[in-house]
Parts: C-alpha cells; structure tokens; sequence
C-alpha cells in the first residue's frame, strides 16, 4: 500500500490531503491540543487567580480562596471539554456557567439537590437565599468583613463569572487583551470597596502580571502554529522516510492554503530565531519596567499619595454620591476638599451639632472598626429608646431637628446622639449599643429624617462628679491590644498626673493635644505603618482629626475610662436663614468617653482653628480661672528641635495649605487626564511606527529583506487591501497591482521588494542593494493616494494589523 509523505493511513482517491496540517499535526493529541488549548485556558485561569488575590484584604480570613479557586478551576476544565467537542464559542459561556451551578449546588446546597449536586428548584431557593444573605452582609458589614455563609458563595459566583469572561474573551474569541477588561472590573471593584486603605501594590502587580501571562501564551501559541522554533539543526521525525530520493509532487496547493514553499516553517533560519528570542526578551523587559513604574510613580506624582476620608462615587458631574468610610486607621493620610452637598438641617435652638454616624469600639492595634449591626423588628429605628444614663438631672432638655439628607451613599444615619423620636422612611434600624441608625437595603440619600436630640451636661462640675466605675458591659470599650506598646500607657498616665478623676483626667488628654503638647493638624503626613505607628504619631506631633480622635480614646482606655470613635460630620455652615449646610469636607473623626451617671459625652482633641466646623464642647472648654499648673509633659519633639514656638505651631491655618494644594492637584489631575486621553489615542499609530522603524533598520540582509516584507504586509491590512498569509510573494504582489492601489512608479518599488524577499527565502545569504525603506514608503503613499480620507485617518490612528484584523 503506498504511503503518503510517511504517513501510514491511505489516501483516498481523488483526495488530497494538507500539507502543512500533515507536519504540524502528527497525531489526535496534536488535534485536540489545537482545538482545546489547554495553554491559554490555564493562563485564563490564572489570571483570574491572580487578579483575586486582590480580595485578600477584603476579608479578616482566607476561606474563600479555595472553593473560589476551585470553581475557576470548573471553569477552565469545562472551556477545555467543550472546546475538544466542538461547541461553539458563543455556546461555550453557557455550558460553563452550568458547571459553575452545579460545583456551587454541591457545596453550598447538596441537601436540596438531586443526587447533592444536580440543580434543582429547592437547591437554587437555597442558592437564591444565601447569595441574598451574602448582598446583606455586604452593605452592613465593616471592612476587612467575616466571611460569612451569604458572602462565601456571593464571591465565589462571583469570581466564577469574571473566570467565564476571561477565558470567553481571551480563549474562545481569541481576543487576549480584551480579556484585561474583566479583570479590570475585578481589580475596579476591589479598589471601590478598599478606598479606604487603597489595594495593595503586590495585588496590582500581580493581578497586571495575569494579563500579561495571557497575552504572552497567546503570541506564543500564534508562533507554534507556524512550527518549530528554528535552532540551525534538522528537527528529528519519526516518519520513515520516503522510499525514492525524488521528492514527493504535491500538485498544486489551493490558494487558500499555505504552501510549504511560502512561510516560516519551510525556510527556518537562525537569525529569526534569535531575533524573535531577543524580541520576546525586550517585551519581556518592557513589562517588567511598565509594572514597576505603575507602582513607583504613584507614590512620587503629586495627587496620587493621599487617600480620601469621604470620596465621590465617580469622578465629576452632579448627583455623585459622597460615601463615608466606616474605618478609622493610624496608618494612611486624609483629605478631602470636595464641597459637595451632604446634608443641611435647622435645629430648635439654632445651634449646630455634630452629627454622627458610626461608633467604633473595636480596636486591633492598627485600626478601629465596628461591630457588625444586625436587624432585628424589635428594635426599628421609630423606637428609639429613651436615655438611661442620664441621671444628674430629673428631666435634660430636648432639642427638635429636621435633617435633609443630599447625596450621602452610606447605609447609615448622620444624626446628633442621642436622639429619640425618630421618623424617616424606610427600614431602619437601631444598634441596642451604640444607637446607630443603619438600614440593610436602603441609604441616606434624599432622606428626610425629623427627631429629638438631648441636650447633655453643659457643665464640668456635672461631669467631674461622675466617678461612677464602669459596669461588666462596658469591658469590651475598656479593651487595649496585648501587644500595645508601653510608651502609651506611660504617657497617658504622665499627661494626666495631676488629674483625680475620670474627668479631669479626659480633659487633660484633650488639653495636652490641642493646646500644651505642641501638637499640629495636618492633612498630608502619614504615622507609619508598623508596630510602632501610634507611638509615632505621639512622638511626632503632626496629624489629622482620625489620629488624634484614636490617640486620645485608647490613651483613654489605658486610664481605665472606656471611650471609642465616632466618625460623622462636624456641624456644618450656618447660613443667612439659619439652617445649616454640611459639606464632604466637613468629615471628622472624635472621641467619645463614658461617665458614669451621664452616659458617653464627646470630646475634641483635634487642634484645629479653621472655618471646618470643629468645635470644642462647652463642658471641655478650658476654664477662664484655675489654680492648677499644667501637668508635667514630654517635650515635643517635631517644634521644639527646630525651635518653633508650639503656641505658633498648635493652630496653624490648614484651609489656605490644603486649598492651595487642592487647587494644583485638580489642576494637575484635568492635565494628567488630557495628556493620557492623547497618549491613549496616538498609541496605536505610534506603536505601528516604531515597528515599522525597527524593522526597516535591520542590519542583516535578510532580516532586512523580511521585515520589508512584513511591513508591506501589514501596510496593506492598515488600508484594507486584499492581502493572504498563502500567497507566495509573486502572488502578493500580483494581487497588489490588480487593486490599482499600486501605480507604475509604485510597481517598481514593489517588484525590488519581492526580488528581495525571494532571495533571502531561497537564494545564498547575500547584500541587498536597494533601499527597501524608501520602497516601502513609496508603496504606503501610494496606499494613501489610493483609498478614501477615513481609510487613511485609520491606517494612521487604528492600524488593523495591531489587532490581526484581516480585511
């Protein structure tokens, strides 16, 4: 039986068969590998892995990763079956979105379903409920959250649906770089929940690192189509060999296949190897030094170091949502100068008041956090219960406000505490501890809320004779981290010496920092991000309002007097109507202390004299008259070595110092944006002409000869002339006359081209005499003169053969 070319199976009559498939793919696996792609799926994979690694902050543990690693693991291995049959792309979502389901029923609801893994309807209820559960926990919960039974099967689907994205994009349509799109999301949404602290720069180098992992299998995969990689040494076959020294006629190949005679694989030569090795390894580079200046520059770009205490929901236009961050950290700077609207509201009295809306009685050593705030029908916020602690006076005195709430994104209420008489609509509810008004389905937003505020003591006398100790229920505001360094506690005991009681004590606190420890406010220092931070903070004396409200509650705490931080607004501006306006800027952060008798009172440590509204109480207010020297302190540390008078340095102006730096950063971001929007647009053009460049400055002859070669190729797939990868390059050449894109003085031009082009393929290693780059820009001029204006603008703007679009 006569063998083909050394292959064993026969050749039917009147059959021919592919060439090129015969030595590319030698067998079923070789056949199934190029349909399934195990390469670029695992690198789908990956990448999604890797781009969720940036949800580790996220959550107080790492629970999730498994069963969401897991699942894009059920993703990728139902893309490589599908594809190995056939199904078709478009198809192909489906079919992996239904293995997703049935990997979540097994571990999330395998009571309810058939066999414990098949979907049924009671399994999806269940499914449904959890994922409801998970969207709860989500808007009630405080970062970094518990990983809850709702949020573990929310952010495994989850992630299972950006893994069905990537591998769609990046395997089934072979789109690779629209694939970063979906990660993006990921990588968007991680940094809008983790505004706060900002995500990490290893996440990002990471989740960046994926992309490229992807692009790299991609082009890598382009090539092995090709063939071997050319080593200067005959590959070895297991073919026998053929049994007459005649080469085989393989007749004339169809156009619309590649002929042996015609491409990389039939003519391999060492010096294309080594160039595609040093060009792999300069791209290689360039992604290194790209990751790397993506996560340097921020830290040195003016605007870029600073995270916000309460940021817009997006980045220009009216009706952006303000949003509050519920997380009170010693480690990362604070500014915002956004003046837009958060609330106003008239009070019976016409005074303002601080209006707060999380309690933070949880402290780690690193940040303060809250509790987790639970619904419960028993207590919505309509009924409020009346104030027990107050018991120094018979009856204090009550105070009627009406808020109207503009664009305030968070699940909480911004009210005065304590508060009774509550009304606004929707489902509100109350924390029993700490009283703050929180929904777990709706927000503030346009909210309209009227109630009644208590007045609270008005003078020291009341709260100095507050000696009651604390009760068994408020040890947990009494806590202090084991690990917390000695240096506060010695301090704290140092600054208030002279102090006899709970209160004269707090306000020894609040003296030392806003008026006889030298301290000074500012919004563009940061205390460090170690052991040591709040001991920094102490030692260097510069700080905003979160540092010196959490300063001032745990030195608080190691005095035995329990305390936690508020985060709110202060009261705002008054206007000529006497209401109030309360603006994004007016952000701050405070402490609470608790008295027995009385009940948690706020205090103000910030040592700010702006126009922001801060304001220090009555009852803390330092007294016109005392017989007491002012007790003994550390000296500062930050003034006193550069010889600053503290009286000087305690108040400075931070409005004018932080508008200035306001009005650069905006004015710095408006030109960073335009810069980027030009540089995205010219890219494109600019990456084609720094190929074209590279390639018509080869120094080789036939490296020269070939990149003439392929600029023309590519010249023509820019202005969408007929152009086939099969055609030899006499039949190139011979399609480009027959458009009439090519003219007589241009034909010329080209005829030199695929002289060149054939003797590097299959003469002896020679010079080239003829300039191929000033051809090759003849033929492109002729290109432009022969197309419409809007083929030209995209030839130059959007050139098609960056993205391997073929006309």
């Amino acid at each position: 039986m006569p063998e083909y070319c050394g292959s064993r199976r026969p050749v039917a009559p009147g059959r021919r068969r592919d060439p090129v498939a015969i030595v590319s793919r030698g067998g079923r696996v070789s056949r199934w590998r190029d349909r399934a792609r195990p390469a670029a799926t695992a690198a789908a994979a990956g990448a999604t892995l890797l781009t969720s690694l940036g949800l580790l902050p996220v959550f107080r543990t790492a629970q999730w990763l498994p069963a969401a690693a897991i699942a894009v693991v059920v993703v990728a291995g139902a893309g490589l079956v599908g594809r190995a049959i056939r199904v078709p792309a478009a198809v192909m979502p489906l079919l992996q979105a239904a293995a997703v389901l049935t990997f979540l029923t097994a571990l999330y609801a395998p009571g309810a379903a058939l066999l414990r893994f098949v979907p049924s309807p009671a399994a999806l209820e269940t499914l449904r409920a959890l994922v409801r559960s998970g969207m709860n926990d989500s808007a009630a919960l405080v970062i970094p959250v518990p990983v809850t039974a709702g949020l573990l099967p929310l952010t495994v689907g989850a992630l299972a649906l950006v893994a069905i994205a990537v591998d769609a994009l990046a395997v089934g349509f072979g789109h690779p770089a629209l694939a970063g799109v979906p990660l993006l999301g990921l990588y968007i949404v991680t940094s809008a929940v983790l505004w706060t602290t900002g995500v990490p720069a290893w996440a990002f180098v990471a989740g960046a690192a994926g992309w490229l992992l992807l692009l790299a299998v991609d082009q890598r995969g382009h090539v092995r189509r090709w063939g071997r990689a050319a080593t200067g040494r005959p590959p070895r076959t297991t073919r026998p060999a053929l049994s007459s020294g005649t080469a085989p006629s393989f007749g004339p190949v169809p156009s619309s296949r590649p002929a042996l005679s015609s491409g990389p694989r039939a003519h391999p030569r060492r010096r294309r190897a080594a160039l595609a090795g040093t060009d792999s390894r300069r791209l290689a580079v360039a992604a290194v030094l790209a990751l790397a200046a993506a996560v340097v520059l921020p830290s040195v770009v003016p605007g870029f170091t600073a995270p916000l205490f309460a940021r817009l929901g997006s980045a220009s236009g009216d009706g952006a949502t303000v949003n509050l961050d519920p997380l009170v950290s010693l480690r990362r700077d604070l500014v915002d100068n956004s003046g837009r609207q958060v609330a106003t509201y008239t009070t019976d009295d016409g005074q303002p008041r601080y209006l707060r809306m999380y309690a933070l009685e949880n402290f780690d050593g690193q940040s303060w956090s809250a509790d987790t705030y639970t619904p419960s029908p028993r207590r919505r916020a309509d009924r409020l219960p009346a104030l027990t602690d107050y018991t120094l006076s018979a009856q204090p005195a009550v105070t009627a406000i009406t808020l109207k709430i503009g664009e305030l994104g968070n699940s909480v209420l911004p009210l005065p505490y304590p508060a009774r008489d509550l009304a606004v609509s929707g489902a509100w509810y109350f924390d029993a501890d700490t009283q703050v008004i929180f929904s777990p389905t709706d927000t503030a937003r346009g909210k309209t809320i009227t109630a009644n505020l208590y007045d609270l003591p008005t003078s020291a006398r009341q709260l100095r004779a507050a000696t009651a100790e604390p009760t068994e229920s408020l040890r947990s505001v009494l806590a202090v981290p084991a690990d917390l360094p000695s240096e506060i506690s010695r301090i704290a005991s140092q600054v208030t010496s002279g102090a006899t009681n709970p209160y004269d004590r707090a306000r020894a606190l609040q003296d030392w920092f806003t008026r006889d420890g030298g301290f000074r406010y500012s919004t563009t220092v940061s205390s460090g991000s170690g052991e040591d931070h709040l001991v920094q903070f102490l030692r260097e004396r510069v700080g905003y309002c979160e540092q010196f409200a959490a300063a001032m509650a745990i030195m608080a705490r190691t005095l035995g007097i329990p305390a936690r931080v508020d985060v709110g607004f202060t009261g705002g501006k008054r206007q000529q109507d006497g209401s109030f306006v309360v603006a994004a800027d007016d952000a701050h952060a405070w402490p609470e202390l608790w008295f027995g008798g009385v009940g948690w009172v706020r205090f103000e440590p910030t040592p700010r004299a702006d126009a922001a509204g801060v304001t220090t109480p009555p009852y803390a207010a330092p007294e016109t008259s005392t017989t007491e020297d002012p007790p003994s302190l550390p000296e500062p540390t930050a003034a006193a070595e550069v010889g600053e008078d503290p009286a000087t340095t305690a108040a400075p102006d931070p409005e004018a110092e932080v508008s200035d730096g306001a009005g650069a950063g905006r004015r710095f971001l408006v030109v960073a944006i335009v810069a980027a929007a030009l540089l995205a647009g010219a890219a494109p053009g600019l990456a084609r002409a720094l190929r074209r460049r590279r390639r018509l400055t080869a120094t080789a002859p036939a490296a020269l000869a070939e990149g003439a070669w392929a600029e023309l190729r590519d010249s023509a797939v820019d202005y969408g002339l007929p152009w086939r990868d099969a055609d030899t390059p006499r039949q190139a050449g011979a399609r480009l006359v027959s458009t009439g894109a090519v003219g007589t003085a241009e034909s010329v031009a080209l005829q030199r081209i695929v002289q060149a082009t054939e003797h590097s393929r299959y003469a002896r290693a020679g010079a080239v005499e003829d300039d191929l780059g000033t051809d090759v820009a003849a033929i492109r001029r002729g290109f432009d003169a022969s197309v419409t204006r809007w083929a030209r603008l995209r030839a130059r703007l959007m050139p098609r053969s960056l993205y391997g679009e073929r006309p």
